[in-house]
């Protein structure tokens, strides 16, 4: 049976689910209201492949403005830019949407599960914990695959635990699987199925994969291989070589000409523990707690879940250790079972706490996360360097359409796209040589570039660039 009492302290259900919409979308609002970072963490790129869609009609394969063809698969391009199609224009808004949509998902999923299968305060705790960390802070608006391949990973992994634990059917882990894989790539699935290792510490010892999995393997394969055999017949050979070959392979056996380094090992670990602190410490505390020795009255089905947990987060840190290329965004799909966990070691610390003393330090969490985030995202953010290139792009951007009209599109050398997604448009750049032989037909071109020497040395000597 799964627990179902509410135990003191615990909100209502209606509650519960409120006060995690209303904390999320708090979240979701300071990062939208103050200055923008486009230019930050890699963003562009995705933004570009969205506007190509929107502007390009490139559905099935997209490229950013310089030509390079998506080094991911396109769901989360596709979700990006879908709710954009009646204004054929993105806006932060828009960009940012499908990200906020996933954190609240993973929240939700969170305390939903967790009251199930753990306990009411447990769910609800672990959801507040994963968005009053970092990583929920850097994931609500962000421009990225990754806080849709989390959540998806998580959906997937609890799919695989409901058919382990209580013979149900594989398929819809099979298609979710499917939608991790199309929004970053094979990996997601191997995440998902890590927690299963968790079969080698209860008895009877059972295969975690038994069922029937060809109807779902079918599926699975239709969806991704589809989209792959309609990449490969529009563009050809540089979808493969780009996702498989650079992407895929590339990133994932560790090689040094040195020799492995063992140094890289504990890397994912001190990411985990610096990313989701300080809640990382009560989540390593419930790895703890999963696999002390379990009480003859506790639930069997509990003890399983709570291992698993366990499993999916220490093996997705060892899978990250071994890989060549490590990055702490690479954790995100592991801080949900990661919250849960945190989230149940915390519900036995305070469980027993008056339900007023709880009411108010949970209001004094979310006030002080919610203040830092604004003191940090409108005073102490604003002064990177990524920022403040794209608070200037977005005001000249603005400046052109004020002079030029809606429709003026110029050519682009070297430039970032930040500065075409706030015009609205989605040109590739075309090469300083051929911007040379532009510059001298009638009548005059504006050109933006980052590296005017570049066009110059083309010209011929009675051609002058004039710059503004």
């Amino acid at each position: 049976m799964m627990p179902s009492s509410r135990p003191n302290g615990s909100p209502s259900l209606v509650v519960g689910i409120l006060a995690i919409v209303l904390l999320a979308t708090a979240l979701f609002a300071i990062r939208l209201a103050a200055p923008p970072d486009l230019r930050d963490n890699d963003q562009e790129r995705p933004a570009a492949y969205a506007t190509d869609f929107l502007r390009n009609d490139h559905w099935v394969v997209q490229f950013d403005q310089t030509g390079d063809v998506m080094s991911k698969p396109p769901l989360s391009t596709w979700l990006t830019a879908l709710p954009a199609l009646p204004f054929e224009k993105l806006n932060l808004f828009l960009l940012y949407l499908p990200s906020f949509l996933s954190v609240l998902a993973a929240a939700l999923v969170i305390h939903a599960v967790g009251g199930r299968r753990l306990s009411p305060l447990a769910g609800f705790l672990g959801a507040i914990l994963f968005l009053c960390s970092i990583v929920a802070l850097k994931q609500v608006a962000l421009a990225r695959t990754d806080p849709l391949f989390s959540v998806l990973v998580f959906v997937a992994s609890l799919l695989a635990f409901r058919a382990w634990n209580e013979d149900r059917s594989w398929i819809p882990f099979w298609l979710v699987a499917a939608a991790a894989t199309l929004t970053k790539g094979p990996l997601g699935v191997v995440l998902a199925l890590g927690g299963l290792l968790a079969f080698l510490t209860v008895r009877p010892i059972r295969n975690p994969l038994r069922g029937p999995h060809f109807a779902g393997i079918l599926l699975f394969l239709g969806l991704t291989v589809g989209w792959f055999v309609a990449a490969y017949l529009v563009e050809g050979r540089i979808v493969a070589d780009k996702m498989i070959g650079r992407e895929l392979v590339g990133h994932a056996v560790k090689t040094s000409r040195h020799g492995f380094e063992w140094d890289q090992l504990a890397k994912p670990s001190l990411y985990f523990l610096g990313r989701f602190a300080p809640w990382s410490l009560l989540a390593f505390a419930g790895v703890l707690l999963a696999f002390r020795r379990s009480s003859e009255d506790e639930d069997s089905s509990t003890v399983r879940f709570r291992r698993f947990l366990a499993c999916s987060l220490l093996f997705g840190l060892l899978l990250f250790s071994l890989s060549s290329h490590q990055r702490p965004d690479h954790l995100f799909p592991l801080i949900p079972a990661a919250a849960l966990l945190a989230g149940d070691a915390l519900a036995r610390l305070i469980g027993l706490w008056p339900r007023k003393i709880l009411r108010r330090a949970f209001a004094a969490l979310v006030i002080v996360f919610l203040g830092s985030v604004a003191i940090w995202g409108f005073f102490l953010r604003p002064q990177a360097e990524a920022v403040q290139q794209t608070v200037a792009l977005r005001r000249i951007a603005a400046e052109i359409r004020e002079s030029y009209g809606p429709d003026f599109e110029p050519e682009f050398v070297q430039t970032y796209y930040t500065l075409q997604f706030y015009l609205g448009t989605m040109r590739q750049e075309i090469q300083p040589e051929n911007a040379a032989d532009l510059c001298e037909k009638d009548p005059p071109l504006l050109i933006f570039t980052n590296d005017p020497a570049s066009i110059e040395k083309h010209l011929r000597s009675w051609i002058k660039l004039h710059r503004l």
